[in-house]
């Protein structure tokens, strides 16, 4: 079993789903999102996208709810697995994103690659800025 008390808390953010101002029906987007997202709908969606993707939630209205998440799975062993891993979300610090989050990350994970490989590490860092920049169109 995992001890909680001993680690550090972590998240790189979530799916961030949101409505653009390109949404041509924005009150259906607005209603998918509150009904199936965050309201009356959001157990049973959570609970097939764990069962069926081993996604975790870091909403917390369903995050670690009995029913969704002590359901056993085979892959390991029959444990709660996700009963474990549901008690670490009240504990992840909120995560500020901007619109080159995924950018950022990439840039990041291609950097630290190439310096794994042998890459100069201050190129690296440069590139990785410079790929930033260029997605905040700077």
């Amino acid at each position: 079993m995992i001890s909680l008390t001993s680690l550090v808390y972590a998240a790189s953010g979530g799916s961030s789903w949101m409505i653009t101002s390109n949404c041509s029906d924005y009150e259906t987007a607005l209603d998918l999102l509150t009904t199936v997202m965050g309201g009356e709908l959001s157990d049973a969606f959570y609970q097939d996208i764990l069962l069926d993707s081993n996604y975790i939630s870091g909403y917390l209205p369903t995050a670690g709810n009995e029913e969704i998440y002590n359901t056993p799975d085979d892959f390991f062993n029959g444990d709660t697995i996700y009963a474990t891993l549901g008690q670490f979300v009240d504990q992840l610090p909120a995560s500020n994103t901007s619109s080159a989050y995924d950018e950022t990350i990439n840039a990041v994970a291609t950097a630290l690659t190439n310096v794994l490989n042998g890459a100069d590490i201050q190129s690296e860092l440069d590139n990785a800025q410079s790929t930033v920049d260029f997605a905040m169109g700077n």
